[in-house]
This record gives structure tokens, C-alpha cells and sequence, in this order.
């Protein structure tokens, strides 16, 4: 938490599955320390659901971090409009791309942040300009013959 602090970020994105079980809403503790010019934002992932979405929903809003369920906000103050869209899990939530991207005007940046990286195709259709996205537990980089 303070590493990432003293980077003075813009923005925080958190994407998903915080804890593997109820027991472990205590380890969410340093989230409440986490600060950024625009906000702390989050999407729940697909254990987040197995676990008790309700529950940790609420935890992590009670840090001061906003859970984006197939809603956009507006990033920034000036320049180009930038908008943050947050979208729910593919798997155990109920993404609404059109919830999601209403509002939106075509010539915004967008930035999707979602759980599931099978996302990215449903983006690249609806013309997102970047996706961020969780659940690969390591594997974002495969090599032939060895894997992630």
C-alpha cells in the first residue's frame, strides 16, 4: 500500500478475487490506505461471487474503494474525456454491456476494467481503447513449450 502511494498515481483498478474465503476479509485491512488523484476502483471476480460478493462488496467500499459493477464513471478534469467502465464477472455476475457502456460518448477514452479477460473481445468490438483485467493468476504470458 505505501509503494503504491508513493507512485502518486492517477487511478487504482483492483480486478477481482480479494479474498478465497470469508476468512479472509480481515486481509483486506490495507485496502482503507490506498489513495489516487481520481479514486480507487474495483471489480469483483469470479471467487469474490463463490465466496460472498455481498459481503466483500461492502468490506471493500468500506475502505474507501468503489466497486464498478457495469457502470462508467468520468476519469480526470480536463482535456479528453476519459471514462472508467467497470464490468461485472462473465462468469457469476450479470454483465450488462449496455448498462455499462450507456452514456458513453464515442469519442471518450475507455478504459474497461473486468475480471474475466474474455472481456477483451466484447470490447474490442464495442471500440474500448483498453482493457484491464484480473483472473489469470500468472498466466497473462505464455511461451511455447514451457507455458506460464
Amino acid at each position: 500500500m505505501r509503494r503504491t502511494n508513493g507512485q502518486n498515481p492517477d487511478v487504482i483498478l483492483l480486478a477481482g478475487d480479494f479474498v478465497s474465503n470469508s476468512a479472509g476479509l480481515d486481509a483486506l485491512e490495507p485496502l482503507r490506505g490506498l489513495k489516487a488523484k481520481y479514486g480507487v476502483y474495483a471489480v469483483l471476480g469470479n471467487i469474490d461471487y463463490e465466496v460472498g460478493a455481498v459481503d466483500i462488496r461492502q468490506r471493500i467500499e468500506s475502505y474507501g474503494v468503489e466497486v464498478l459493477t457495469n457502470e462508467s464513471i468520468r476519469l480526470g478534469d480536463s482535456g479528453r474525456e476519459a471514462r472508467l467502465i467497470g464490468l461485472d464477472d462473465l462468469k457469476y455476475g450479470k454483465p450488462d454491456w449496455e448498462a455499462a457502456l450507456a452514456g458513453v460518448p464515442a469519442e471518450a477514452l475507455t478504459i474497461l476494467a473486468a475480471h474475466n479477460p474474455d472481456a477483451v473481445q466484447r470490447a474490442e468490438t464495442a471500440g474500448l481503447d483498453i482493457v484491464i483485467a484480473g483472473h489469470t493468476h500468472g498466466g497473462q504470458i505464455r511461451l511455447p513449450f514451457i507455458g506460464p
